[in-house]
């Protein structure tokens, strides 16, 4: 399998005061995979997450680490809820050709951390 750097993110975010979502450094961008955010203002802040790619052969194997503990596998994860604290979003897509694509954002949620 080859493994490529860090694809290009974009946001979409509906961004609150509460929460803050950082972008990481772009590393290749020939065959992007994007993470798009949206998030509700409530607490714990629920986030809707979806990967997208451009020019990977299918089909694609997405995986995500979500930061809050949580895995998933497929483009889009269900819900995830995250209360204060500090977490870091993963994808990795893989395609047909075994070409890896990774992308990650930061997700910072103002307040307390509940347990």
């Amino acid at each position: 399998m080859k493994t490529i750097g860090f694809g290009v993110l974009l946001l979409w975010a509906c961004m609150a005061m509460a929460a803050h979502v950082e972008q990481p450094s772009v590393a290749d961008s020939h065959t992007p995979v994007r993470i798009l955010v949206a998030h509700a203002e409530a607490s714990p802040m629920t986030f809707l997450l979806r990967a997208e790619t451009a020019g990977l052969k299918s089909p694609l194997q997405f995986r995500w680490s979500l930061g809050n503990g949580g895995e998933w596998q497929g483009p889009q994860p269900p819900p995830q809820t995250y209360d204060g604290g500090r977490y870091d979003v993963m994808v990795t897509v893989t395609d047909a050709d075994g070409l890896i694509r990774k992308t990650s954002l930061t997700i910072e949620v103002e307040g307390e951390h509940q347990h």
